[in-house]
């Protein structure tokens, strides 16, 4: 599964999240506006911790070149530069 990259809210090349992720599973987002989230890789699916005590789980489509959130939103993959 394809995590490490940059991914686009919304399909928005204007707001791009920046995810690395060690061996362990532990996952780092930066946002655009340099906004930190930690989060899991737990199975296929992706959990952020969000900034007001809520996590969110996200699980990405069968082509991995989107990742669909349980809040509703999704991120589109836009490659690893």
């Amino acid at each position: 599964m394809r995590i490490e990259g940059k991914w686009c809210f919304g399909g928005s090349r204007e707001r791009i999240r920046t995810v690395t992720h060690n061996a362990r599973g532990e996952v780092l987002s930066v946002t655009e506006d340099g906004t930190r989230n930690d989060g899991r890789l737990d199975g296929p699916w992706l959990f952020l911790d969000s900034g007001d005590g809520t996590t969110i789980k996200g699980e990405m489509d069968f082509h991995a070149n989107r990742m669909n959130w349980s809040s509703g939103f999704y991120w589109s993959w836009c490659g690893r530069n």
